[in-house]
């Protein structure tokens, strides 16, 4: 058999038994910002162990891909607060205190922050998904920083947007109350920040 296959095949097990367990209920929150890293680590003991096998090539742009994605979003480089693995999730939050950087693998993820009691200063928020939708909606009266970037997707806040390979959007939205840093990113997927 393949090293590429068979490592392929073993991968796809994994992830599907993590997202099994979850969606059981065997486990409360698998450790899905642990995937990514592990995976290039299999990958690269895959290369190790068949550096003359006929699959290097995919393996090894998988590597790519999966390299691009941990250093574009970050995933792994920072603790954040797993809110679900898969599916579509919404989150509001109306105190400073219960506001955590917030990560999901698949799916919609909505942060609605309308009613966010802001306080003075700045308060920053990271929100990551490999793959799917974001949306933040922030406070009418905060002062807004977003810095977000998408592998493969579109971004949009306050009216800019970029969309295509690599993209980044880095914009600011003036208002009354306290600053918000909404730092976002996708790996495939789009990202909107709005009012």
């Amino acid at each position: 058999m393949k090293a590429g296959r068979l490592v392929l095949g073993l991968l796809i097990i994994a992830i599907g038994a993590g997202w099994f367990l979850q969606a059981i209920g065997a486990v409360d929150q698998f450790p899905w910002e642990w995937v990514l890293p592990s995976v290039l680590v299999v990958i690269g003991a895959a290369l190790i162990a068949d550096p003359k096998g006929r699959s290097r090539g995919g393996l090894i742009a998988l590597g790519i891909i999966l390299t691009i994605a941990l250093v574009a979003g970050g995933t792994g480089a920072r603790s954040f607060t797993m809110s679900s693995g898969v599916g579509d999730r919404t989150i509001s939050v109306t105190n400073v205190t219960d506001l955590k950087d917030v990560s999901m693998f698949a799916g919609d993820l909505v942060v609605d922050l309308r009613h966010l009691d802001l306080p003075a200063g700045t308060t920053t928020l990271d929100v990551s998904l490999f793959a799917g939708e974001i949306k933040v909606y922030v406070p009418g009266d905060a002062n807004v920083e977003v810095k977000a970037s998408s592998l493969f997707g579109q971004i949009d806040a306050f009216g800019e947007r970029r969309e295509g390979v690599g993209v980044n959007l880095n914009t600011t939205s003036q208002g009354t109350g306290g600053t918000l840093v909404v730092k976002a990113s996708a790996f495939a997927g789009q990202i909107g920040v709005s009012r």
